[in-house]
């Protein structure tokens, strides 16, 4: 006999004898195993989708392509460098994500925007960017300016910032990591906090980020209350008119993820999934 088809989902194989097509039940029970790199990829791919999905509503990352890829897919691709993290089957299940740095939130043909942290004498902390706001530089205060118009009117004088254009968006974002240690393994997720100020005429107030507030320091523009070092911090520059935005990556000195990237949390993520070959693992280097 020679087997000439098999029907998987009916558990069937057919065969054929001289002239006769003969059906017989075959069922075969085989664990479905994976390598240690097939572990490392797929590990790394669940973490960075799970990432993607702590982003809700109006703050998904804007992701323009030159191939014209799906959002979705852009921030896999862009992002598939950034530090693998390992989580077990369980963590995995519970949907955790972690942040890690260097996270691209934004992909364009925009001019990027630059920020890093600064910390006060008071030890306060600021996410300071690199538009200048025309105060003197010896202020660090609240910039005074509650409208989309008169943040426009602040940023656009004397024309100090010629990356800005009239109807441009600024996009504040605050990513915080937050974990749950009330269970037998710890279970981190992200919340994703996103505040759109428009830079036109409007004389209403804008929503910004809570507890925290638009400052000027040394003067430029700044965010206060970026006091948690579990925090990270981007601000994207968006044209609608334009259809793109600057490309941005995450500010953050979050050091949790450090935790998921040791060759403990690889070997311990591997035996949880129970069918990787080989769990004497070690996770590979970063080349970027």
């Amino acid at each position: 006999m020679s087997i000439i088809g098999r029907n998987k989902a009916l558990g069937i194989t057919f065969y054929k004898r001289g002239d006769e097509i003969i059906g017989r039940s075959c069922y075969k029970s085989q664990p479905s195993h994976q390598t240690p790199a097939q572990f490392r990829s797929r590990e790394r791919m669940r973490r960075l989708i799970a990432v993607w999905n702590c982003f809700k509503g109006t703050s998904v990352p804007v992701m323009e392509t030159q191939d014209g890829i799906a959002p979705y897919k852009a921030f896999l691709r862009l992002n598939y460098q950034v530090p693998a993290t390992f989580l077990t089957q369980s963590q995995s299940k519970a949907k955790c994500a972690v942040l890690v740095p260097g996270l691209c939130i934004s992909s364009g043909r925009l001019d990027p925007l630059g920020y890093d942290f600064e910390t006060l004498p008071d030890g306060r902390r600021l996410v300071v960017t690199n538009l200048l706001t025309g105060l003197p530089a010896d202020k660090t205060q609240p910039i005074g300016a509650n409208t989309s118009v008169e943040l426009r009117d602040l940023l656009f004088a004397h024309e100090q910032n010629p990356q800005l254009h009239y109807n441009d968006t600024l996009v504040f974002y605050c990513l915080k990591q937050i974990v749950d240690r009330g269970k037998e393994e710890e279970l981190p997720t992200i919340t994703v906090e996103s505040a759109s100020v428009p830079l036109t005429k409007s004389s209403d107030p804008y929503v910004f980020l809570d507890g925290h507030q638009l400052y000027t320091h040394k003067g430029f523009l700044a965010i206060a209350g970026a006091d948690n070092p579990d925090s990270a911090y981007a601000v994207v520059l968006s044209n609608a008119r334009r259809n793109t935005v600057s490309t941005q990556q995450i500010l953050t000195t979050s050091t949790y993820y450090q935790a998921f990237t040791t060759d403990e949390a690889l070997a311990r993520a591997a035996n949880s999934y129970g069918n990787v070959r080989d769990t004497n693992l070690r996770p590979e280097e970063d080349n970027r």
